[in-house]
């Protein structure tokens, strides 16, 4: 189904993204089959380590046993899909309620609270990224981040290498700031009469496509409200290296910049155009090309005005002193006010994002309190540290995010990395989150593939080559940034 047909059956881009990644969704039937598994296995672990059959087990106490329970239990439904990713969470959430913060669960000398659990919904970080949903949505309800795309795509020119560069560049940008699943899905419905006017055999249509989800993709690692799993990181390290929104985005924005250039290169070679100039004036005669109403232009303003206020506030928070989340909150009331926000359009966020964050923050407080991850940590030979255990941990975190969400290998890994830091936590934390975003080899990988996939001009085995190159490089050239910034 070509772009703008399929736009206009279906919507406004963010309700777009949400049918496209819908269109996953297993039967109940094998939902139930991947349940009792994932259940089976965590029962299993349970059982193994109850009566020691695992070096170690010994040294774990009951509530690491029974947080090393419900951990197995939560990537088996995430890495299943068995149940909603946000579900996971919730369930993650009530059992560590239910089963570590009853009376009597001593974990070291004290009752841990439930309150422990809970807290991860009100974490500050919970904060920063709902500003920049509200943000996001702000721009896509006034089309600002259409006209900025527009505007910017036609300074690049018609040839093909060129406009290659600033169609994911501005993808790139935009995913800094936007769900990259509405970024995408937005750029993809800008770009639908310019890949409908290729031929069918040029493959410069597929290079297109793949560049938006490519870019959207590694553009999340530059800031921390980029992807989840970068908050998790920040999170895991707030206490011991706290990190501001301008200090994340010196260290996510240049291994994010040579992926890029990186994924161009490697798209201009893989699928080069067999024209020597494209009709890019297609793009200004795209879905939702006209100008605003005169009722929109004042709202138009407001978004820019608070997005540069919000953004400069952000980028020069070391300078006043005002926290992050503290600027994005006062960025939701200013749009809210003003009534560019309404109560539909808070209605329509992503909350399933933020409950789903909320839970791996909350599975990995467990993890932390209940000594689990010290218990995990043992488990690893002492031989295996410096350079090999980054590395290690990288490329599994670049494995498992190609079958699950990235969200859900962070709030798994990262608490297991922590607890190996010390005096070097970021160098350990900071490339598995960055790693989680270089998972890109299926189309349901990540959700700018699925939205790319969905175009139907792309097939599975389009998506592999760039894929293995992102999975086999990112965590190399992620790695050896990380010895040279730190």
């Amino acid at each position: 189904m070509r772009w703008h047909q399929f736009l206009q059956e279906h919507g406004d881009t963010r309700r777009l993204g949400r049918r496209i990644i819908g269109t996953f969704q297993h039967s109940v039937p094998a939902s139930l089959i991947r349940i009792l598994g994932a259940l089976a296995a965590s029962g299993f672990m349970l059982v193994a380590v109850r009566h020691e059959l695992i070096p170690g087990s010994g040294d774990l106490s009951a509530p690491g046993r029974n947080m090393l329970f419900i951990l197995m239990l939560a990537a088996g439904l995430w890495m299943t899909e068995a149940i909603p990713a946000f579900a996971v969470s919730l369930l993650v959430i009530a059992m560590e309620i239910a089963i570590l913060a009853r009376p009597g669960a001593e974990i070291s000398g004290d009752t841990l609270s439930w309150e422990t659990f809970i807290h991860p919904w009100s974490s500050p970080l919970i904060w920063l990224f709902l500003g920049g949903f509200v943000l996001a949505h702000a721009a896509v309800k006034t089309g600002l981040d259409s006209i900025v795309a527009r505007r910017i795509i036609g300074l690049f020119g018609n040839r093909p290498h060129f406009l290659l560069f600033g169609v994911m560049a501005v993808t790139f940008v935009l995913s800094m700031f936007m769900s990259n699943t509405a970024t995408a899905a937005m750029m993809l419905a800008l770009l639908g009469p310019v890949i409908n006017s290729l031929q069918p055999s040029d493959p410069y249509g597929k290079g297109l496509s793949l560049g938006v989800a490519m870019a959207a993709a590694v553009g999340g690692m530059g800031t921390i409200i980029g992807t989840p799993p970068n908050a998790i990181a920040a999170q895991a390290l707030s206490e011991s290296s706290p990190i501001s929104f301008l200090a994340w985005m010196t260290i996510g924005l240049p291994p994010a910049v040579a992926l890029f250039l990186l994924a161009w290169g490697y798209l201009c070679i893989r699928f080069p155009a067999r024209q020597e100039r494209i009709p890019v004036e297609a793009v200004m005669r795209a879905p939702g090309a006209t100008v605003p109403a005169a009722a929109l232009k004042w709202n138009l303003f407001i978004v820019l005005a608070v997005f540069l206020f919000v953004v400069g506030m952000w980028l020069f928070e070391t300078a006043h002193g005002i926290p992050a989340p503290v600027v994005a909150f006062f960025g939701i009331a200013a749009l809210s006010v003003t009534g560019v926000v309404t109560a539909a359009d808070m209605r329509s966020l992503p909350w399933d994002v933020l409950i789903l964050m909320a839970g791996g923050l909350a599975l990995g407080a467990g993890v932390e309190k209940t000594g689990l991850a010290q218990w995990m940590v043992g488990l690893i030979p002492d031989d295996l540290t410096g350079p090999l255990l980054v590395v290690l941990f990288a490329v599994m975190a670049v494995l498992m995010s190609n079958f699950m969400s990235n969200t859900a290998t962070a709030s798994i890994l990262v608490p297991v990395v922590a607890a190996f830091a010390v005096g070097s936590a970021q160098t350990l934390v900071l490339p598995v989150a960055l790693c989680c975003s270089c998972a890109m080899i299926l189309p349901v990988s990540t959700p700018p593939n699925a939205v790319a996939f969905a175009g139907g001009n792309l097939k599975p085995g389009d998506f592999i080559p760039g894929g293995i190159l992102m999975a086999l490089l990112g965590p190399v050239i992620i790695y050896l940034w990380m010895q040279i910034r730190f």
